[in-house]
């Protein structure tokens, strides 16, 4: 089916990284293509699934630094972009975040047009995350809220290192400005990584919050009012199944993806860089349950450098995800064997 198409077609992708990924919602709550942004420069592409092996990128005339007047490259975790649903469904707006000075804007029109990320950018009056900034600090998680009409009203940013985190409310009326609630009880994590914990109505329930240091995997639980966090070891320790050495990935050693059924997150890809073998948390979607850590046979063939996981969500389930590292494409196949983690490399049609 491909042989036709070869003459356009590479088998990597020169992405430079690091980069971020946007997921691209339908309404029915399924991903199958994202956005994907240089953090070096702000230069954005679109990504279109054609199968899960081959994928069409198409580099946008829109930066995302021109955008947002920012002037030098950032890390994972100084930059976040949140996707802001509706409760129809609909997806047309993101939450642009750097963590370093606190700035927070909104992206309006999200996908309108094929040109652009978003055809409005409005900056929040003021640094409404400024209370916990960082120059240069790495250290960041953020978490958006959900309720139960699938509706984004707010997003927590969770500083790691000094184990606060503040929440910003009233996203779905995209106010100018906001007062941010803070929590300051939460576990120090130097350098936090995390998945998403959401119910079968899409409703946030918390995030997975893992300290790769001491292996410890948190349960951060969205208070009863909404605008706090609490934490709780969960599970076993991380290294209990992988090495605790592995230096050779460095920092961000280790990939969290949540793994979907009907919407609500099951389980928990675990994937670690500096051997390129994968586990799975299962049962973190209900706090009174049991978590363990079943480590997958198969993998992705060996050590991975530095890289970004885009989900493929359809039918309301993670099917699988796309590897960008190494400037190459792999698919992770999630779905054909619950024990095994198969992947594959994936073509790319950079033709425009």
């Amino acid at each position: 089916m491909l042989c036709g198409i070869l003459g356009g077609l590479l088998t990597g992708i020169a992405v430079a990284q690091p980069a971020t990924v946007l997921p691209r919602f339908d309404t029915a709550g399924d991903i199958s293509n994202f956005y994907l942004i240089d953090l070096t420069d702000g230069d954005v592409e679109l990504v279109d699934r054609l199968q899960t092996t081959a994928l069409r990128a198409r580099k946008l005339p829109q930066n995302l630094f021109e955008l947002a007047g920012r002037n030098q490259a950032a890390r994972p975790g100084e930059l976040f972009l949140l996707p802001l649903h509706r409760g129809d469904g609909r997806v047309d707006a993101a939450l642009y975040v750097e963590t370093g000075i606190g700035y927070v804007a909104y992206i309006d029109d999200l996908g309108r047009s094929n040109d652009t990320i978003g055809d409005e950018y409005t900056s929040m009056v003021g640094r409404p995350f400024g209370g916990i900034a960082v120059d240069g600090d790495p250290g960041y998680v953020l978490i958006g809220r959900r309720l139960s009409n699938e509706t984004s009203i707010g997003a927590f940013l969770f500083h790691g290192p000094s184990g606060r985190a503040l929440y910003l409310p009233d996203l779905d009326d995209r106010p100018a400005e906001a007062s941010t609630t803070e929590t300051t009880d939460l576990p120090t994590i130097t350098r936090p990584v995390t998945a998403i914990i959401q119910d079968y109505n899409e409703q946030t329930l918390g995030a997975v919050v893992l300290d790769p240091t001491s292996g410890t995997f948190h349960r951060f639980t969205v208070s009863e009012r909404g605008d706090r966090l609490s934490a709780a070891p969960i599970g076993p320790n991380l290294f209990d199944v992988f090495a605790q050495d592995g230096q050779a990935a460095g920092e961000g050693r280790f990939m969290l993806l949540p793994i979907f059924d009907r919407l609500a997150t099951l389980n928990v890809l675990v994937l670690d860089r500096a051997t390129g073998t994968a586990a799975l948390l299962t049962d973190v979607r209900a706090a009174d349950t049991t978590s363990r850590l079943v480590p997958l046979s198969g993998g992705v063939g060996g050590p991975i450098g530095e890289g970004t996981l885009a989900p493929y969500v359809d039918n309301n389930r993670t099917r699988g995800a796309w590897l960008f590292a190494d400037n190459a494409v792999r698919y992770l196949d999630l779905e054909s064997d619950e024990t095994t983690l198969r992947s594959f490399p994936v073509i790319v049609d950079r033709g425009n």
